[in-house]
């Protein structure tokens, strides 16, 4: 005669799935509540400074599904022996990261500069990025503090990257995808564009900006970079070279500029600098500049 379990009440089936689950769920509560969120984020600051970035984090805990970030200070980069300039740093009010499923990876959600930021990093084979920027005001987050120019504008665009890896990390020198940005209606109020040859900035008009660079093996070529304002125009190419530290990454940036003769007029400085530039030979009108440097130290100066 076969031997069968006896069969228990469906009653009592629903108890012991109910209790199981509940435990079940209990310890993820407990463990996400209770988790070591401090060693999570000196694992942040320091990955952060391996790649070149300084960072102070005010609070991190359990966010939806994964841990949330608030009020992150990005530093500018230090001089040498001297500690980075907190009076300076971009804030971002809060950052979310929680595990994704498409692709496999980690979903980043950031409020900063009074917009959003949506991020999503894979993990399975080739590492990649894709990044969303909605909205972003440059008048927000101490932007014009960590610049050094005070622009009024709102910032949109888009960042879709896949790496090689080197010594089991992410790789940017090895970069391929593309970059696409666009200012809209900026106004420039001042600042200064800092360098070898610092350069005090005017008030302009300068209309919507539009870039697209596409990427190869970490070289970045700019496909477009127009500006039509109402005080000054502008086109650009060129070519970023990214490094493994970021700050470290190089930008080669030919600039073709022309104010009109209203603005030349109120700023007469302004248009006799421009004068001293050399002629672009598509358009004499106007005059060509150069933009240089690694991202953490650009200059400015004539074209060729």
């Amino acid at each position: 005669m076969p031997f069968t379990l006896p069969r228990l009440p469906k009653t009592r089936v629903a108890s012991v799935l109910g209790y199981t689950a509940l435990t079940i769920a209990s310890f993820l509560l407990f463990l996400w509540l209770t988790f070591p969120y401090d060693v999570i984020e000196r694992l942040v600051v320091d990955k952060a400074r391996e790649a070149g970035t300084h960072l102070r984090i005010g609070d991190v805990g359990p966010g939806f599904f994964g841990v949330s970030f608030d009020t992150i200070q990005v530093l500018p980069a230090p001089k040498d022996g001297e500690d980075p300039d907190a009076s300076r740093a971009l804030v971002i009010d809060s950052v979310t990261v929680r595990p994704a499923l498409l692709p496999i990876g980690l979903a980043i959600r950031a409020d900063a500069l009074g917009g959003d930021i949506a991020a999503n990093v894979g993990a399975l084979g080739k590492p990649s990025l894709s990044v969303t920027l909605d909205g972003l005001s440059t008048q927000r987050g101490n932007f014009v503090a960590y610049t050094g120019i005070d622009l009024d504008s709102t910032l949109d665009g888009a960042l879709d990257l896949d790496f090689s890896k080197v010594n089991g990390a992410a790789d940017p020198s090895t970069a391929n995808g593309a970059l696409s940005l666009t200012l809209a209606n900026a106004l420039l109020k001042g600042g200064t564009l800092t360098g070898a040859m610092p350069l005090d900035l005017p008030a302009a008009r300068l209309g919507t900006i539009e870039i697209a660079v596409p990427f190869e093996n970490g070289v970045g070529t700019v496909e477009t970079f127009t500006g039509n304002g109402e005080d000054l125009q502008v086109r650009g190419s060129g070519t970023i070279n990214l490094a493994r530290n970021l700050e470290a990454s190089r930008i080669n940036l030919d600039l073709a500029l022309r104010a009109s003769e209203a603005f030349a007029k109120e700023q007469p400085l302004i248009g006799m600098g421009l004068n001293t530039l050399p002629p672009d030979r598509e358009d004499p009108s106007f005059r060509k500049a150069r933009v240089g440097g690694t991202l953490s130290r650009l200059s400015f100066g004539p074209g060729r």
